[in-house]
């Protein structure tokens, strides 16, 4: 490895609370999200507040579900 090449190191993960997953399901319900892309978006790594920021910007639910994901 070169001196200018650095490692990323194993990646971490993190596992979200009941509570955590709850309001994710919640705010995506609110959102617009049916139950089944809720439920998908909120247990996947994908920011809620990105799907949010898309959403504002005129993009389709689905549209920001395969761009964040």
């Amino acid at each position: 490895m070169s001196a200018n090449t650095r490692s990323a190191g194993p990646a971490v993960s993190r596992v979200p609370s009941e509570d955590e997953l709850d309001w994710r399901v919640f705010r995506l319900s609110k959102l617009g999200a049916d139950d089944w892309l809720a439920a998908q978006i909120a247990v996947s790594d994908v920011d809620v507040h990105d799907v949010e920021r898309l959403l504002a910007a005129a993009c389709p639910l689905e549209l920001a579900w395969e761009i964040l994901r």
